[in-house]
């Protein structure tokens, strides 16, 4: 009787380090995939200044807090930094993963070097269903 405790204790124990596993290795592929998106993003959009490579990018609650309007004013200001040279490294990751409505979000910060200064900025990414969309994008020139 004991045995059979045991084989079915082994069975759990396994089981449960199973699902960590595979839980850790889908956050990481969906951190990745966010950081990704986001790395992408700011090089479109920085490469350009067109709002519509962000207007493009963006989720309905970030349309509802801005205008076009304001973005075309801000990005003609910022268009006098020049050519975009690099996006540094990206630091930060996914905040939380709300499993039940299949949505994540996850923030990233940088620098950028263009011709005539740098900027920082910060992007905050939604994912609901299978798409990344920018829920935020802040901007601070150096």
């Amino acid at each position: 009787m004991a045995y059979r405790w045991r084989l079915f204790f082994a069975g759990v124990v396994l089981g449960i380090g199973g699902f960590i596993a595979m839980f850790l290795v889908g956050t990481h592929n969906l951190d990745k995939s966010a950081e990704s998106y986001a790395r992408l993003s700011a090089i479109a959009i920085f490469s350009t200044w067109d709002d519509k490579q962000l207007l493009d990018r963006a989720s309905a609650a970030f349309l509802v807090n801005t205008t076009p309007d304001a973005i075309h004013s801000s990005f003609g200001s910022l268009s006098k930094l020049g050519r975009l040279i690099e996006v540094n490294r990206l630091d930060g990751g996914l905040r939380y993963n709300i499993s039940l409505n299949s949505s994540a979000m996850a923030t990233y910060t940088a620098t950028a070097q263009f011709d005539k200064g740098k900027l920082h900025f910060q992007i905050d990414l939604i994912k609901t269903g299978a798409d990344w969309k920018i829920q935020a994008f802040r901007i601070t020139t150096l």
